[in-house]
């Protein structure tokens, strides 16, 4: 027989309440051009910014999505045989 096994973080926060926050407070951690700032800075940028992030803050309510859904969602499922 076999059986699912799924994985699962608790979510401390909801998808709602993530977005909101990350609006109110934009920060270079889900900005969207983080990878070209960093790349034409020629150094990591939130060390230079710091995690207040800048007036270029940009991104959209899909790609935060994204973002939470990696860092707050494990959707990992494994099979096991017995």
């Amino acid at each position: 027989m076999e059986r699912i096994i799924r994985y699962r973080c608790t979510q401390p926060l909801t998808l709602d309440d993530f977005i909101e926050e990350v609006l109110n407070k934009p920060c270079c951690t889900y900005c969207q051009y983080l990878d070209d700032c960093t790349e034409n800075m020629g150094c990591d940028a939130i060390e230079v910014i710091g995690y207040n992030g800048c007036s270029a803050f940009d991104n959209t309510i899909t790609g935060l999505k994204e973002i939470y859904l990696k860092k707050y969602c494990n959707t990992t499922s494994t099979i096991i045989g017995t």
